[in-house]
């Protein structure tokens, strides 16, 4: 096992970059489709509530809470590995 621990970690260093970017990408991704659900979810409670008097202000808190919570959320994820599987063969 000592024998590729360098090489191993030569690899990991290599695919960090890479990894790096395409999970940012995803992160990315996940930010705005969030961002633009949950503002349509509040437009659409604020314009019901401008016909309906049973729509609460705290529902409209409740919704713009919960988006900037999300919002929050996703600007700090990030990646990490969690586990490496590593087969190493010996020949006798």
């Amino acid at each position: 096992m000592n024998a590729v621990q360098q090489d191993v970690h030569a690899i990991l260093q290599l695919g960090e970059g890479q990894i790096a970017k395409a999970a940012q990408a995803l992160i990315d991704g996940a930010r705005q489709e969030a961002d633009e659900k949950l503002s349509a979810e509040l437009s659409r409670l604020e314009a019901l509530k401008a016909v309906n008097p049973n729509i609460r202000d705290d529902e409209l808190s409740a919704i713009e809470s919960n988006r900037q919570q999300v919002m929050e959320s996703l600007s700090q994820a990030g990646w990490r590995l969690d586990a490496l599987r590593l087969i190493v063969v010996t020949h006798q």
